[in-house]
């Protein structure tokens, strides 16, 4: 078994979820985020079993969440590179911000982990994710940056 969702191989990485909810204050709902290896089944449900809440975050319901597929290899890249960012010890200061929650399916159990990332961190998590996908995932690239841009709004 693995230690953590950091530690999961590629092999281990073909049934894991990822999401990205935006929960911080909003004027327009801002669509969460779900990447995923191969072709799951896509269910906010199996989120619910590492969230501290029993029930959906209010974006995760929406008709229009936002999703998109990435290779075992990018999905563990992209894991690595956010690690060192949502562990910290600073990351979730300030508001609630940032939910990203991890899951993977082995044996008909769901295990993995919620991480919080609050304002400060939140710039250096889209770039870590972004960065990590391969170029050619242009779907991965412009769904997460339009994500980035919603939460994170360029300053003028």
């Amino acid at each position: 078994m693995v230690n953590t969702i950091f530690h999961a191989t590629e092999k281990q990485l073909e049934s894991a979820q990822a999401k990205v909810s935006y929960l911080g204050e909003q004027l327009k709902p801002i669509p969460t985020v779900v990447f995923h290896a191969k072709d799951p089944v896509l269910s906010i449900e199996h989120f619910l079993e590492v969230q501290p809440t029993p029930t959906p975050y209010p974006n995760d319901t929406l008709p229009y969440t936002k999703e998109f597929a990435v290779t075992p290899a990018e999905f563990r890249r992209m894991l690595l590179a956010v690690e060192p960012i949502v562990t910290a010890e600073h990351a979730a200061q300030g508001p609630e911000f940032l939910s990203f929650a991890v899951v993977r399916e082995e044996r008909s159990r769901v295990t993995g982990r919620e991480y919080r990332v609050g304002p400060a961190s939140a710039p250096q998590f889209y770039r870590a994710l972004i960065d990590a996908l391969d170029a050619a995932n242009v779907v991965g690239r412009s769904t997460l940056e339009r994500q980035f841009i919603s939460v994170c709004p360029p300053s003028n």
